[in-house]
This record gives structure tokens, C-alpha cells and sequence, in this order.
């Protein structure tokens, strides 16, 4: 089930909310402190999940029918 939820969230899209956040903790005076490792690990799963899980739920019937769904650009989640 791990493997799965990590597989939706997208792992190689995962650089597009960690780089906007060390962005913004770098433009507020923040990159180098010991409170940026919650909200980087908040970045990477969580977030993703979210994004991306929710926008897969919602996008099913177009997704199982595109070619490029299924790996690094999407899952595919099917209805039970």
C-alpha cells in the first residue's frame, strides 16, 4: 500500500514543491536552519499526495485512457 501511495504522489515531480519551498525559505532568511526539515518532509509526501491523489480521483476516466499515464506522469487509479 506504501509502495502505491508513494507511486501516486509522483516522487519525481516531488522537486517542484521542495525547490519553491527552499525558495521561499531561502527569500525569507530561513534556508539554513533546523526549522525547514518539517516543512520539506511536509513538501515531499503529504503535499504531493494530496495534489496529485486528488487530482488523479477526480481525473480517472481521462487518465486510464492516455498513454502517458501510468508511470512518473501519473497513476492510474481505478474505481473499486
Amino acid at each position: 500500500m506504501l509502495k502505491r501511495l508513494i507511486e501516486i504522489s509522483r516522487p519525481v515531480l516531488w522537486v517542484n514543491t521542495i525547490g519553491t519551498t527552499i525558495t521561499g525559505m531561502w527569500l525569507a532568511g530561513f534556508i539554513w536552519t533546523w526549522e525547514i526539515i518539517p516543512i520539506l518532509i511536509w513538501v515531499t509526501f503529504p503535499m504531493n499526495i494530496l495534489i496529485y491523489g486528488i487530482n488523479d480521483i477526480f481525473d480517472q476516466e481521462t487518465d486510464n485512457i492516455n498513454a502517458r499515464k501510468g508511470g512518473y506522469e501519473g497513476a492510474h487509479i481505478f474505481p473499486n
